[in-house]
C-alpha cells in the first residue's frame, strides 16, 4: 500500500515536471523558449543612382528598404541614398536571407548562432540605371483635349493645347529599346521606340487622324431664318433655322482648320476639326457663334453723267474686282440701259456694309473711273428692304461743259467740270 502512494505521487510530480516545460508553473516560472534576437541590417546599395529596394526574409516572413531619402517633414528630397537599414528578429539556428533588385547583384544568406552581433552588413554593387528625357511630340492641337504616351517606364500627359510634354525614364540595360504609344494613335501609329543611351529622344505622333464633327451654328437673331455653310464643301453640307441649326457630318483631319460661314454674317469663321479621345469616334460638336448683320436688299440706280455724246446708245453698269467677303448672291453685278437713256437700276441683296466698285462700259479713261458704294449706306434704320439709291458714273474721258456740276449722292461731295474733266470739289462745291 505505502509502495503505491510513493508511485502515485511522483506520478503527480512528473506531470507537473512536463507540464513546467510549456506553462507557467508559479507566478516566477521560467519560459523555456529560445531567446530572439533583434538585429539590423544594413544594405549598401552602391553605384544606384535610381531607387532599389533590399529585402529580408527571416521565417518566411520578408521586410525591406528602399534608398529614397526623406526631411524631417516627412518630404521626399531629390537624392538618393547609398543604403538603407532593415530591423528583424531572429534566434539561434535561424537563416536570414538578404538581397535586392536584380541589377544589384546576388544576395547573401547569414546563418544565426551564439554570439551573432546585432548588426549585419550586406554590400551591394547596383548597375548605375540610363536616364533619358524623352520628349513626345504631337502634330496637332484641340483645345480641350489633352494627348499623353507611355511606355513601360512610365509616361506623360500634355496640358490642354499644348503639343508635347516630357518625361525622365531609367533603365538598366544599355542601348535597351522603349517602346512609347500615344493616345491618340488609334490604331494609325505604329509604336515609337527610343534606345537607352543616356542622350535626351523625341518620339513624334500624327493624331491628324480622321474625324467627323457636328457643326452647330448659333445666329443671335432669332427673328430670320439663317443659313451657315462649311466652305469648300458641297452645298450639301448646310442648314438653316431660326437661333440655330446644326450640320451634321462634316469630314476631316483632327486639328485641321475649316471655315464656316452665314448669310447673317460677312465674316469668316474658322475652327479646328476636334479628334478622338483615346478610341472613341462620337463625332464632336463645334458651336460657331454669328453675331448677324442681316442681309439688306437695295434697288441700285447707275446713273451715267453724260460728256455730250453718250446717251445715243446702250451703256453697261457693273461690279469690278472679286465679290466681297462671304457674298451669297450673284456676282458680278451689272445692268444695261436702253438706247439712248443715261440710267438703268439693278436689285442687288447682300451683307449691310459690303463695299460694291462700279465701273461703266461708256467710260474709257485710264485707270477707268470708279464709283464705290457701299451696300446699305442709303438708311441707318436697319431695315432688310432699303430704297433706290443712285451710283453716279462718267461716261466718255470724263469730258465736260466748264463749270458743269453734279452732287455725288453716295460720297456726298460735288462734282465739278474744271479744265474739261470733272473734279471732286467736296460738300460745299468749292474747288480748289
Amino acid at each position: 500500500m505505502q509502495k503505491k502512494s510513493v508511485v502515485a505521487i511522483s506520478l503527480m510530480v512528473l506531470v507537473v515536471v512536463v507540464a513546467g516545460m510549456f506553462i507557467y508553473v508559479s507566478e516566477n516560472a521560467i519560459n523555456f523558449s529560445p531567446s530572439s534576437i533583434p538585429i539590423t541590417i544594413n544594405c549598401g546599395l552602391a553605384g544606384a543612382n535610381t531607387v532599389r529596394t533590399c529585402y529580408a526574409v527571416v521565417n518566411g516572413n520578408t521586410m525591406s528598404c528602399d534608398n529614397r531619402l526623406f526631411s524631417k517633414n516627412g518630404v521626399l528630397k531629390p537624392q538618393i541614398a547609398k543604403s538603407c537599414k532593415i530591423s528583424v528578429n531572429a534566434v539561434v539556428g535561424d537563416v536570414v536571407s538578404v538581397y535586392a533588385t536584380p541589377d544589384c547583384g546576388r544576395g547573401f544568406n547569414y546563418s544565426i548562432a551564439s554570439g551573432t552581433g546585432s548588426k549585419i552588413d550586406s554590400h551591394f554593387s547596383c548597375v548605375p540605371a540610363r536616364t533619358e528625357t524623352v520628349t513626345c511630340l504631337f502634330d496637332t492641337v484641340n483645345p480641350g483635349i489633352t494627348q499623353s504616351c507611355t511606355s513601360k517606364y512610365g509616361g506623360c500627359t500634355t496640358k490642354s493645347g499644348q503639343k508635347k510634354c516630357s518625361i525622365k525614364i531609367f533603365g538598366s540595360v544599355a542601348q535597351e529599346s522603349v517602346e512609347f504609344t500615344s493616345s491618340c494613335d488609334d490604331g494609325v501609329n505604329p509604336a515609337q521606340v527610343v534606345s537607352l543611351d543616356n542622350k535626351a529622344a523625341t518620339v513624334a505622333f500624327s493624331c491628324a487622324v480622321p474625324v467627323i464633327n457636328t457643326v452647330k451654328c448659333v445666329f443671335d437673331d432669332k427673328s430670320f431664318i439663317h443659313s451657315c455653310w462649311v466652305v469648300g464643301n458641297s452645298t450639301t453640307q448646310r442648314c438653316e433655322g431660326k437661333g440655330s441649326c446644326s450640320i451634321v457630318g462634316v469630314n476631316g483631319l483632327s486639328g485641321e482648320t475649316r471655315t464656316v460661314m452665314s448669310d447673317c454674317d460677312i465674316n469668316i469663321h474658322n475652327f479646328n476639326m476636334i479628334g478622338p479621345s483615346g478610341s472613341s469616334r462620337a463625332q464632336r460638336v463645334q458651336a460657331v457663334n454669328f453675331k448677324c448683320n442681316p442681309p439688306v436688299t437695295e434697288n441700285i440706280t447707275c446713273e451715267f453723267i453724260p460728256d455730250g455724246t453718250a446717251g445715243s446708245g446702250s451703256n453697261a453698269c457693273y461690279t469690278v474686282g472679286s465679290a466681297p467677303a462671304g457674298w451669297y448672291g450673284q456676282w458680278p453685278l451689272q445692268c444695261v440701259t436702253s438706247p439712248g437713256q443715261t440710267s438703268c437700276s439693278m436689285s442687288v441683296s447682300g451683307f449691310r456694309n459690303s463695299v460694291l466698285n462700279f465701273q461703266t462700259s461708256c467710260n474709257s479713261a485710264n485707270p477707268p473711273y470708279t464709283s464705290v458704294y457701299t451696300l446699305g449706306s442709303a438708311s441707318a434704320t436697319g431695315s432688310r428692304v432699303l430704297p433706290q439709291w443712285t451710283v453716279p458714273l462718267f461716261c466718255g474721258d470724263r469730258i465736260c461743259t466748264e463749270n458743269q456740276s453734279i452732287f455725288d449722292n453716295v460720297k456726298g461731295t460735288w462734282f465739278v467740270c474744271k479744265n474739261g474733266a470733272w473734279a471732286d470739289c467736296g460738300v460745299m462745291g468749292i474747288c480748289s
